[in-house]
């Protein structure tokens, strides 16, 4: 009879090998998991991926579809499932009010005129083109505009004036 070791891979880095049976189902797999990681509820409280995939120890017919992943000396990475879901603890949200909700969400770099998105990020900018840092509001220096929002009031407009002249003629 043939064999598929397994290797069980944990967030601490902690290694625990296994043998499956060549032609194995789902309840061998949970047996091998309930055996190596010494919990009862080990497949419920964790997640196992095999190959970047989750599988899906909780479904048969899922599983059935997974099983070619696992292959003769692979390894299976466990991770613990978050507890109370993704909220993150004493982060207090500030929302922009007044005149700043008509900042647009697109500006171009006042030194190289590339285009760049605002993204929620901070009021200062950096050009990924020529790393220039700037205000995303006042389109401003650091050292002229401070950090104080206040002070880049009116929200700068760019229109197509921002852009060099050409002197040719078509």
């Amino acid at each position: 009879m043939a064999y598929i070791n397994v290797i069980f891979e944990t967030q601490t880095g902690r290694m625990v090998s296994g043998v499956l049976p060549a032609n194995f189902e789902l309840p061998d797999m949970l047996k091998l998991i309930r055996d190596k990681l010494d919990d009862e509820n080990a497949h419920e409280a964790m997640r196992f991926l095999c190959k970047n995939k989750q599988l899906m120890l909780n479904d048969a017919t899922g599983f059935a579809a997974q099983k070619k992943l696992i292959t003769n000396n692979v390894t299976i990475r466990v991770a613990k499932r978050m507890i109370g879901g993704f909220e993150m603890v004493n982060i207090h949200p500030s929302y922009a009010t007044g005149p700043v909700k008509s900042l647009p969400n697109r500006r171009c770099c006042p030194k190289c005129f590339q285009v760049g998105a605002y993204g929620n990020k901070c009021q200062m900018h950096t050009c990924l083109n020529c790393n220039t840092i700037f205000c995303f509001i006042c389109l401003r220096e650091p050292a002229v505009c401070t950090s104080d929002i206040q002070h880049c009031m009116p929200v700068r407009i760019q229109d197509y004036s921002i852009f060099p002249k050409s002197t040719d003629s078509c």
